[in-house]
């Protein structure tokens, strides 16, 4: 395998993992009211079991920048998927909502690790004068995760239920788990390339593993003055959006606006 072959399976796999997050992250949507239906909860309920996910999602980032780390994109990433396969299927065969929102939460950890672990790949497997373009084309391709969860799901789940669904995408988490497993490594140099980013892979080698470094290295990122500005506009963008379309704007509009499940998803 050519070094370009093998950065583009590094890369895609770890891409794959960042599709997944968003189709977890706004499947809901498009189910909302088969999971009402399951689980016979009110709209209160509904929303803390969708929220679940974001929740542990968010505590993770921090600890999962660290793991990027220490342990590398390939363990983390491998991990990961795994632990979202297990949350799938627990979500799909739960027999109450308590259950299932132990299968979001696991969900949300097992994905938690994608973006992080695609920003390591793309610092280490790549020039430095790519990682902003790198960044970019993750986040598009991320947001088709996003749009397949939409009216895709919510049109297959007019002929199959949404179980079955979840069931599939925990058989996919799998399968991506141990092909993450077999063929992603951390660095170039682990099949024998040469590296590509040499300052990149001088900071890892160098950089003081322990709490103490950790908890310095965070200490000067939140004291940096531009650390802030975007925190807060991801708040409120961030927030504001997944709120509504990660759960509530497919059935607004079916109660609102009179629109198909289908319709409104899209």
């Amino acid at each position: 395998m050519t070094f370009a072959q093998a950065r583009r399976v590094v890369f895609g796999l770890a891409l794959a993992s960042f599709i997944l997050s968003f189709v977890h992250r706004t499947a809901p949507a498009a189910i909302a009211g088969e999971l009402t239906a399951a689980f016979s909860i009110s709209s209160t309920v509904l929303g803390t079991l969708a929220a679940t996910y974001f929740y542990v999602y968010t505590l993770l980032q921090i600890p999962v920048g660290m793991l990027a780390d220490t342990l590398g994109p390939r363990r983390i990433l491998a991990w990961g998927s795994a632990i979202a396969a297990a949350g799938s299927l627990l979500f799909a065969l739960a027999p109450a909502w308590e259950v299932a929102a132990v299968g979001r939460t696991l969900v949300g950890i097992g994905v938690s690790v994608a973006f992080i672990a695609i920003l390591k790949v793309s610092a280490v497997w790549f020039e430095p004068t790519r990682f902003a373009t790198l960044a970019g084309v993750t986040m598009f391709v991320g947001n088709l995760g996003a749009v397949a969860a939409g009216s895709p799901l919510a049109w297959v789940v007019t002929w199959t239920s949404w179980r079955s669904v979840f069931v599939a995408l925990a058989v996919f988490s799998a399968l991506l788990a141990l092909a993450t497993w077999l063929r992603v490594r951390d660095r170039p140099e682990d099949l024998g390339f040469a590296p590509v980013n040499p300052q990149a892979a001088a900071a890892v080698a160098q950089a003081a593993p322990g709490l103490t470094a950790a908890v310095a290295s965070l200490r000067r990122v939140l004291a940096n003055p531009a650390t802030w500005p975007p925190f807060f506009v991801n708040v409120g963008i961030g927030g504001s959006f997944l709120a509504f379309a990660g759960l509530w704007a497919v059935p607004f509009l079916q109660d609102t606006r009179g629109m198909t499940r289908v319709l409104a998803a899209q």
